[in-house]
């Protein structure tokens, strides 16, 4: 599946999450694990609305990463511990819809990073949004979004 990249306008939603600086080996592990902590918060805590699960990749270019693992909620919540109140990234976005396993999104990651060289942009802070779950690799949506800023 071609990934056709779209730059987009983007407003913050709201996350209660948890971030920690991690290997990049270690993403694979680390972000079902922290994302794990998140939702066993939630489990106890009232909030009006509980939505997708999002993960936001700060300083991507580093020797490890910062990564922070949230769920999109909504209304009045009172956090504690590791998790806290957050928002996405927002403002202008380069964005592809990825179909199929995670193990593959690596390829989304390839288009936005060949669609910023074409157009002269750089891309920054990077985050995916999860689909609802299916047993079906193939039928799994991620939304993958970096922010983009012109070169120079």
């Amino acid at each position: 599946m071609a990934h056709e990249v779209e730059v987009v306008e983007i407003e913050p939603t709201l996350l209660a999450s948890v971030r920690q600086r991690v290997a990049w080996s270690d993403l694979p592990r680390s972000v079902p694990q922290l994302l794990g902590e998140v939702w066993d918060f939630l489990k106890t805590a009232p909030v009006e609305k509980k939505g997708h699960n999002v993960a936001v990749y700060r300083d991507p270019h580093a020797k490890d990463i910062e990564v922070e693992c949230g769920v999109q909620v909504s209304g009045p919540l009172a956090y504690s511990g590791r998790v806290h109140r957050s928002e996405t990234p927002a403002g202008t976005a380069a964005h592809v819809i990825h179909l199929g396993p995670y193990g593959e999104m690596g390829k989304a990651y390839d288009a936005i990073k060949a669609f910023c060289d074409t157009q002269g942009m750089v891309a920054g802070v990077h985050w995916e949004v999860y689909g609802d779950w299916s047993e079906d690799p193939a039928k799994l949506r991620t939304d993958v979004y970096a922010t983009v800023t012109p070169k120079g």
